[in-house]
């Protein structure tokens, strides 16, 4: 399985229900399960994603405990999200990021309140086994699934967490981000995964998780960037998928976006000469300049849609 983790903005929505609508449970399966972080206060577009998420029967993951974006100076409204929504879905996992043992009792309090199951926690920072308050809450039978950063290169966490039984994933920062749009001339086709390739079958674990073809670190709005970046990932060879950067050649797109915008998404269809595209690929390469957002939608959604077409072809 793969888990897309996504920050709960305009756009990322978007590309779910447009991953939904045109390509999820048809010709290569039902191979996703998006964990999303509630990033804005207007929970509308986020309410509109899991309405399409329950009439497809998609998993998917809410953090409950996140503190991005406009959470940074309020904490999440639960009562509203789950009571008021009536968020009643069988196929979804409530989330909480752990951070330590600092928040363990205010989770588990959250979880006996709204009577919680199916819980998702997530570990960016590792995870203290010896820890007796870590320790229980991951054994409570509330628990499904373990998330923890770079799992996959920690064999003996790996062991001892497999031991509690639980459905274990492993999320990894693979977007190497640059301090410009610019400097990604400097690797512009780069190694982005290949952990599809082992996850289940030498490490039995559930699933793999990553922040699709975006960087780790949020951040909220933005300026015209000089370069015009398009992050595509493909498939490269059977076990490892790759990122191209396309770049417009000229420097000057916040004065003539549009122009940068049409030197970089020319280079697309002739690099993808020979490979397989995905709708996403080919929805981007037929459309006038959409916006820094709807660029980044495409690229959210085609890194989805490749790696759903590669589980599904890895089950054949």
């Amino acid at each position: 399985m793969y888990l897309p983790f996504l920050r709960g903005k305009l756009f990322e929505f978007k590309a779910i229900k447009e991953f939904i609508d045109e390509s999820y449970n048809r010709d290569y399966g039902d191979h996703i399960m998006p964990i999303i972080e509630p990033v804005k206060n207007d929970i509308k577009p986020m309410m509109s994603c899991i309405e399409a998420m329950g009439k497809a029967n998609m998993p998917f993951a809410i953090v409950l405990n996140t503190c991005m974006g406009d959470y940074q100076r309020k904490t999440f409204d639960i009562e509203t999200f789950l009571v008021e929504n009536r968020i009643t879905l069988s196929n979804w996992a409530p989330a909480f990021e752990v951070n330590g043992n600092a928040n363990v009792v205010t989770i588990e309090q959250t979880i006996a309140n709204y009577d919680l199951s199916n819980v998702m926690l997530i570990f960016f920072s590792g995870v203290d086994l010896n820890d007796k308050k870590v320790n229980g809450l991951i054994r409570s039978p509330k628990v499904t699934y373990v998330t923890v950063q770079n799992l996959s290169q920690s064999p003996t966490m790996r062991r001892k967490l497999a031991a509690m039984e639980k459905k274990l994933i492993t999320i990894e920062d693979r977007f190497v981000e640059q301090p410009s749009n610019n400097a990604y001339r400097n690797n512009i086709d780069e190694f982005f995964t290949d952990t599809f390739s082992y996850y289940a079958t030498d490490y039995n674990m559930y699933g793999f998780s990553d922040f699709t073809s975006l960087a780790k670190n949020y951040r909220e709005g933005g300026v015209l960037p000089q370069v015009v970046a398009i992050h595509i990932t493909y498939q490269k060879e059977e076990d490892e998928v790759y990122i191209h950067h396309f770049l417009s050649d000229t420097k000057n797109g916040s004065n003539n976006i549009r122009n940068e915008f049409e030197e970089a998404k020319n280079k697309i269809m002739p690099f993808f000469n020979s490979k397989p595209t995905t709708q996403a690929i080919q929805q981007l390469t037929a459309t006038g300049y959409p916006g820094l957002g709807a660029i980044k939608k495409y690229s959210i959604k085609n890194h989805i849609e490749l790696m759903n077409r590669i589980l599904h072809e890895k089950e054949d």
